[in-house]
């Protein structure tokens, strides 16, 4: 974003891992400059992935008046999500969603009581933090990478401690090996 650019399709299956474990972004194919005021909401017009979109892109009689960068932050707490949980957080984000209708009602507890898997336990950091992202407030959201890296949650490990970064590298090489044997 602090290039001009919104992504318009972040997703779990657009982003590459590097050899030395940086994640990449991949397929700008729906991506728009967001600094061109002309620009200004043609911005909409090609979408990306369903179920990755914000629930105003589904209520909004105007695309036009939809922000690209708020966008981009949704579907980034939806891809935390799927990276987290294994499995993507709501069908859409829309009244019509079983789930999402939760978020929308702000009735937090239920939503997570009620996922259909629980693969991990979550703590309460995580689902304040991804909650965050799901808000059908779009004032309630987070609105830049500065806020985001500031949550709890994100501070709540040290992420600079060797321990942690070796589990993580040895969870990634298992992943990877799984992947390659799976194709080959």
């Amino acid at each position: 974003h602090k290039n001009g650019i919104a992504h318009k399709d972040l997703k779990p299956e657009n982003l590459l891992l590097s050899s030395d474990y940086q994640i990449k972004l991949s397929d700008f194919g729906f991506a728009t400059e967001t600094n061109n005021s002309l620009n200004k909401f043609s911005k909409f017009s090609t979408f990306g992935t369903n179920g990755f979109f914000p629930p105003e892109v589904y209520s909004s009689g105007n695309l036009k008046s939809i922000d690209p960068i708020q966008c981009d932050f949704f579907a980034l707490g939806v891809t935390l999500f799927v990276i987290v949980c294994g499995y993507k957080p709501f069908g859409a984000a829309k009244r019509s969603d079983n789930h999402y209708k939760k978020i929308m009602r702000k009735n937090y507890e239920k939503y997570w009581n009620e996922l259909p898997f629980k693969t991990i336990e979550l703590s309460k950091e995580f689902k304040d933090f991804i909650m965050k992202f799901f808000s059908a407030n779009i004032k309630e959201r987070f609105i830049s990478f500065e806020e985001i890296r500031s949550a709890q949650w994100m501070n709540e490990s040290d992420w600079t401690n060797t321990n942690d970064r070796n589990m993580l590298k040895a969870e990634f090489e298992m992943r990877k090996k799984k992947i390659d044997f799976d194709i080959f």
